[in-house]
Parts: C-alpha cells; structure tokens; sequence
C-alpha cells in the first residue's frame, strides 16, 4: 500500500495531488462492493485520518481534506486530526502479481527445506 502524508501546512491544490492520481487501474474487488466514500458517496475511500497510532478510512482523499481544513476531528473517534494519509489501493493486476510472487517464494523455501540432505 502507498501513502503521502499531507500536514497541515500543505496547500491542498490539484498540482500536489496530481502524482497519486495517476493510478486508474480498475479498481480492486473492495471498492467494487461498495467501499465508497462515506461522506460523498462517489468516490473510493482513500483517505487515512491519522491521528496518533490509529488511523481512519472512512472517505476519499477530497473529502479527508475538506474535513481536516474545516472541522480537524477524525468523525468515527473525535480525535483530533494530526495528518490525511492519500491510500492508493491496488489494482486487481497488482493484488494478483503480488500473490503470485508470495506463492513461487513459498514453494521455493519449501523446495529448499524439502531437498535439504539430513544433517
């Protein structure tokens, strides 16, 4: 998973965003079944609400910036907001490569450990 970290002393213009909007892959199966931004309700949730060791999605990165610059408390805890994580979810393509190299990777550690000769 990827994230940028926007502080408050950020300037919230499109030119900053711009990089982590460059990932439109489909999108993965989450956001297919409905994890939608709770706020709007049309775009994916993409926004990490952080604030101390926790952190909260619950909307997109456009609302997460909009509630840090109005109202600064996280909506599921009323913590203070400390910074907007920008999560970008995998595509499908991706969740599949990754798996697949998990996979080869443990069956080769388990092809070492298998032809191993006893000690």
């Amino acid at each position: 998973m990827t994230a940028r970290l926007v502080s408050e002393s950020e300037d919230y213009d499109d030119e900053l965003v711009s990089e982590s909007e460059d990932y439109d892959d489909e999108p993965t199966a989450a956001v297919e079944k409905g994890a939608l931004c709770l706020l709007c309700q049309a775009r994916p949730r993409t926004a990490g609400m952080a604030h101390g060791y926790y952190i909260h999605i619950y909307c997109c990165f456009e609302c997460g910036k909009k509630v840090f610059r109005e109202q600064k408390v996280c909506d599921v805890c009323t913590r203070p907001i400390d910074r907007v994580m920008h999560v970008l979810p995998l595509s499908t393509q991706a969740e599949a490569w990754i798996r697949n190299v998990r996979e080869s990777a443990s069956q080769a550690s388990d092809w070492s450990i298998e032809s191993r000769p006893d000690q």
